[in-house]
């Protein structure tokens, strides 16, 4: 069990550090361009984590879906 826990950890950690790249270069890259972009996980709940994670840094208040 203790081997699942670490495995786990690392994985949020993993999801936590690309979704925080992924905005930064979106906003400093991408953004001002003028262009959109998506994100493809590997899986749904790969999806719903980076979703998660990145919803704060790109997402203004205002327009985030219920």
């Amino acid at each position: 069990m203790k081997r699942l826990a670490k495995k786990g950890q690392k994985f949020l950690s993993r999801i936590e550090k690309v979704a925080e790249f992924v905005a930064r270069h979106f906003k400093e890259t991408v953004e001002p361009m003028g262009y959109k972009a998506f994100l493809a996980g590997v899986d749904c709940e790969a999806c719903m984590l980076y979703e998660g994670w990145n919803s704060p840094y790109l997402i203004p208040i205002g327009e985030r879906a219920e």
